[in-house]
């Protein structure tokens, strides 16, 4: 069995997660050329507050702009 696990910041809408599988189990199979019945394709919510970037803890969902502002300059 073929799988990919990510972990993505929740938040985000169901049509959105489904659009990213998709586009990953599309790679995965073009990239491993697993049998499609040998494949698993998995995206995990990990919520903002259990994540860090730029040495600080990731904003909720709407407010990257002020968060980009002080933590990407």
């Amino acid at each position: 069995m073929a799988v990919l696990q990510g972990e993505i910041r929740a938040g985000r809408e169901l049509a959105i997660q489904q659009t990213m599988l998709n586009e990953f189990w599309e790679m995965f199979a073009r990239i491993t050329d697993a049998p499609k019945d040998q494949m698993l394709v998995i995206l995990v919510d990990v919520a903002a507050g259990q994540v860090m970037e730029f040495g600080a803890v990731l904003p909720e969902p709407g407010e990257e702009a002020p968060w980009l502002a002080i933590h990407a300059a």
